[in-house]
């Protein structure tokens, strides 16, 4: 990758992550507010309700912000005809869940989804149809312009969501923002990327479109299975209450996971893209990109789960106690999920998508099969593990088989997983431990000792996992000093003490 390029890339994941950071800040207020407004039955039935229209909205996903980013030079000649594509399909997955809407409903047994998914299928053609919109500006590299769009978005659905739920709407507190927020986002977008729709859609485009598209559908349906299913599958097994539970924990473990590689993945693939003619050194940025981001991200996904316990006593006493086994397990999982998931970018910019779709089918098979064990012998914790062994089973040979054109061998993959994660459960563990060893009684109030425990394992844990970053992953960390400096200002960049190199 050019120095140009490398430079560009950081500035424009670090500036996406701030951006992020902030909207997760929103979120997660807007979360815990929801939290105390809304029962945890109301959080199943929305789990429930999301899974369904992913399933639906798949129609719309054919892949058109990744064919349009890979095309580039010839952009503007095709991103008309995706608008029109975009929309149409969108509004026959809108249609499709209208008309399932009512027998869902009724399969359910709760009448309160029959509004939630006539909402959503009205919010589809609009959430889907500005895919086109983001595709352009991301692909001339508009990172900035990106997250503050994504922030202001965040920001206006959960502010909504909160201002409902306190109205007294119920479930549907949930849902209707998302009508309003996906129209308001399909015009801002139109209006920043300036594409200019015309007037026809340019019907003999669309079967081009449907060449890669086919396989990057299926393969997107795949990947929603992995996302969704296991909601529906628990839901089996367990009530509402119990789905509610493991869908407030899964929310929360993906927060740190989102915050970076979210931002990464949208970096990654025009980027990656622009080195599509040699396929070596693409997969050399790309290893040294998530290696990088594997040193940052699996600490806090670990320490995130270290917190679980006193954290939620924290803000709820016991109302959301059955959750923190589900956030801890889950944590760890999603520290694995954060080098596992950038893969997928590297297979798009390569324009492997038989591969990505091969990949995504044995991926949603293992993730069926382990959930349904899981579910099926321990309830929410159970489907939590299985989601675990998910992760150590698939992550690592999805990362293997995107990088084999580099002609990576696997034994270079596996310390790119294992290296911070041995490094975060040993050190953040430490922390924990401490803070465990703490007695209830050492203060008055209950929630003092929670806030003890919080800064205990922070104070033990972060510093050791920072000495072992620093002599244990030497590379990595030079690497990370060295994007530090590249992407910052100058009068910060020269800030930055020459003893952490």
């Amino acid at each position: 990758m050019s120095t140009h390029l490398a430079k560009r890339t950081t500035r424009g994941f670090l500036y996406m992550f701030g951006q992020t950071l902030a909207s997760k800040v929103v979120s997660l207020v807007g979360q815990l507010v929801l939290a105390y407004l809304l029962a945890p039955a109301a959080f199943g039935l929305f789990a429930t309700a999301m899974a369904i229209t992913a399933l639906t909205a798949v129609i719309q996903e054919i892949g058109l912000r990744e064919i349009l980013i890979r095309k580039r030079r010839a952009f503007n000649r095709w991103a008309s005809s995706a608008v029109w594509l975009s929309l149409t399909l969108g509004a026959v997955a809108g249609t499709a869940l209208l008309v399932a809407s009512p027998f869902l409903a009724d399969l359910k047994g709760d009448p309160r989804l029959l509004p939630m998914l006539v909402v959503l299928a009205a919010s589809i053609p609009f959430w889907g149809g500005a895919l086109p919109f983001a595709a352009a500006i991301e692909r001339d590299l508009r990172f900035t312009l990106s997250a503050n769009a994504q922030f202001g978005f965040a920001t206006l659905l959960i502010v909504l969501q909160v201002i409902l739920a306190w109205m007294g709407m119920g479930p549907l507190a949930f849902v209707l923002p998302r009508l309003i927020v996906g129209v308001v986002r399909f015009m801002t977008l139109w209006k920043l990327s300036g594409v200019r729709v015309r007037p026809r859609p340019e019907l003999r485009l669309w079967r081009f479109f449907a060449r890669d598209g086919i396989p990057l559908t299926f393969s997107t349906l795949l990947d929603i299975v992995v996302r969704q299913a296991d909601y529906l599958i628990l839901g089996f097994f367990a009530n509402d209450a119990v789905v509610g539970f493991y869908f407030f924990a899964y929310n929360q473990s993906t927060q740190v996971a989102q915050l970076l590689m979210l931002n990464l993945t949208r970096v990654l693939l025009p980027s990656l893209s622009t080195l599509s003619h040699d396929a070596v050194r693409q997969v050399r940025a790309f290893l040294k990109a998530i290696s990088v981001l594997a040193l940052v991200c699996t600490p806090l996904c670990v320490l995130q789960g270290a917190l679980a316990g006193p954290v939620l006593r924290l803000l709820y006493q016991d109302r959301w106690a059955d959750s923190i086994p589900l956030l801890q397990i889950l944590s760890v999982a999603l520290a694995i999920a954060i080098v596992g998931w950038p893969s997928a970018s590297l297979l798009l910019a390569q324009g492997r998508y038989k591969t990505k779709l091969l990949l995504s089918a044995i991926g949603a098979a293992c993730f069926v099969a382990f959930v349904t064990l899981g579910s099926w012998l321990g309830g929410a914790v159970g489907t939590a593990l299985g989601v675990m062994a998910y992760r150590v089973t698939l992550d690592p040979i999805r990362l293997y088989v995107a990088t084999r054109p580099g002609s990576v061998h696997f034994i270079r993959v596996v310390p790119v997983f294992m290296t911070p994660l041995t490094g975060s459960i040993l050190t953040i563990g430490a922390g924990w431990l401490a803070a465990e060893q703490i007695p209830d009684s050492i203060l008055q109030h209950a929630w003092l000792v929670e806030v003890v425990r919080i800064a205990a394992t922070c104070a033990v844990g972060l510093p050791l996992y920072l000495l072992w970053a620093r002599f244990v992953s030497a590379s990595e960390w030079r690497e990370l000093m060295a994007r530090l400096r590249t992407a910052a200002p100058a009068r910060f960049a020269d800030r930055i003490p020459a003893w952490l190199d």
